[in-house]
This record gives structure tokens, sequence and C-alpha cells, in this order.
């Protein structure tokens, strides 16, 4: 009998906390009431979710304000149009949303997971985006002016007629991606300690002007009528790559590794090309009027009037 009533004092007593806990937890009562302001309401002032688990559900961030989703799992967010501007995404994932026209711009997202979205036309303008990943995403026609991309993933990306001028990119890996029409104008993409890997990545008739590439490697890539002038390529590698009637006007190029490239027809008034390896490089109908080739190699390089350089 003794027994019985010590368990059952055990049991009473066990009920009687977690329901005084319940009752006196303040920060578990409020979080509930901050998700049901945001399902409701599609608005939440101040609010906190760090790690909350959103996977796959309709979200609309239109109206919310100071809202931290750090750690936060938004994956296959339906977020058309919505705005996480000044907000804070540090280590967020919203892989497989909509995001297309949305408003990221000024957001706190160092190591954000933005893999497989849609973020056509969407406005990422100086967000903070280092080591994100923006793999086989959709960020065609975006504003990505002044955004940091250090050391991003952004492998196979379509950013066709993205804006990227004065954006940061160095270490990013683009392998194949798509950046044809693209405005990188005065951006940076130099290598560090790692390469910028532009390798096989489309930059048809992108605008490259006043961009630092040094040492980015461009190997296989297509730079058909892209705009290099007064583009910084020092020590870059462009292997093969296709600059048919590009622009290199006033263009640095001292240390590049222009190996079996093309530059057929293409712009290199006053570039200099000193101590560039040209070997078996095609110039054929390219302006070179005032460019340097000082200890280039040329060997087996077609020249511009069709001559192969011995």
């Amino acid at each position: 009998m003794n027994n019985n009533r010590v368990i059952n004092f055990i049991l009473i007593s066990i009920v009687i906390i977690n329901v005084f806990l319940g009752f006196v937890n303040p920060a578990y009562a409020f979080d509930n009431e901050q998700i049901n302001e945001l399902f409701t309401q599609n608005k939440c002032v101040n609010c906190d979710f760090s790690q909350h688990n959103f996977s796959a559900k309709p979200l609309n961030f239109n109206n919310v304000q100071s809202l931290n989703l750090n750690n936060a799992n938004i994956q296959k967010c339906e977020c058309y149009q919505s705005n996480f501007s000044n907000l804070s995404l540090n280590n967020a994932n919203l892989s497989n949303s909509n995001l297309i026209q949305a408003n990221l711009s000024n957001t706190d997202a160092t190591k954000i997971n933005l893999s497989n979205c849609k973020l056509n036309k969407a406005n990422l303008n100086h967000a903070e985006m280092s080591q994100g990943n923006f793999s086989n995403s959709d960020l065609s026609s975006a504003n990505l002016s002044g955004v940091q991309f250090y050391h991003a993933n952004m492998k196979k990306a379509n950013l066709s007629k993205a804006n990227l001028t004065q954006s940061y990119l160095k270490e990013v890996n683009l392998y194949g991606a798509n950046l044809a029409y693209a405005d990188l104008s005065k951006s940076i993409l130099y290598s560090g300690k790692k390469t910028t890997n532009l390798r096989s990545v489309n930059l048809k008739n992108a605008n490259l002007s006043d961009a630092d590439l040094t040492g980015v490697d461009l190997s296989k890539s297509i730079l058909v009528q892209a705009n290099l002038t007064n583009t910084n390529l020092n020590k870059a590698s462009l292997t093969k790559a296709d600059l048919d009637k590009a622009n290199l006007t006033n263009a640095n190029l001292t240390n590049s590794n222009l190996k079996n490239s093309t530059f057929s027809n293409a712009l290199l008034v006053n570039a200099n090309l000193s101590n560039a390896n040209l070997k078996k490089a095609n110039l054929r109908g390219a302006n070179i009027t005032g460019a340097i080739f000082d200890n280039a190699n040329l060997k087996g390089a077609i020249m511009p009037d069709g001559s192969i350089h011995e």
C-alpha cells in the first residue's frame, strides 16, 4: 500500500512540474504565438525562428520585419515576390524554393543554401552571401550588384542577363555556369589561395570591363563578343577559350595562358600580352594595333594576316 502511495506521489509530482514549466516558459509560448502570427498574418516583427523547420510550408514573408531565420529549414518555400530584405539568413536552407522576383537585398546570409532555386529577376543587391550554395539555380536577370559571393558554389547556375556589377566573386566556383549577356563590370573575380573557377562558362556578350580576373581559370569558356576592355587578366588561364570578336582593348593579359585559344576578329588594341603563352592561338583577323607581345610565345599561332608564326 505504501509503495502505491509513493508511486502515485511521484507521478503527480511529475505532472505538476511539467504543467508548471509549461506555464512559466514564456519563450515556448511566445514562439508559438510568433509562428501563428507568421502563418495567419504573414508578418512577425522582431521574430527569432533560428533553427526552426518550415520545410515545404507555403510561406510569404512580404510583411515580415527584423526576422531572424538563421539555420532555418525553409526548403520548397513558395516565396514569389516575397520580401526578405535586411533579414538574417545565415546557414538557412531554402533549396528548391520559388523566389522569383523576391527581395533579398542587404540580407546577412553567409552559407545560405539556395541550390536548385528559381531566383529569376530577384533582388540580392549588396547581400552578404559568402560561401553560399547557388548550384543549378536560375538567377537570370537578377540584381546581384555589390553582392559578397566569396567562395560561393555557383556551379551550373543560370546567370544570363544578371547584373553583377561591383560584385565580389573571389574563389567562386562558376564551372559550367551561364553568364551570357551578364554585366560583370568592375566586379572582383581574382583568385586567392584557391583559383576562381570559370571553366566552360558561357560569357557570350558579357560585360567584364574593368573587372579584376587575375589568376582566374577561364579555360574552354565562351567569350564571344564579350567586353573585356581594361580588364585585368594577369596570369589567367584561357586555354581553348573562344574570344571571337571580343573586345580586349587595353586589357592586361601579361603572363596569361592563351594556348589554343581563339581571338579571331577580336580587338586587342593596346592590349598587353607580355610573357603570354599564345602557342597555336588563332588571331586571324584580330586588330593588334599597339598591342605588346614582349617575350610572348607565338609558336604555331595563326597571325592576323593568316600566316603561321614559326
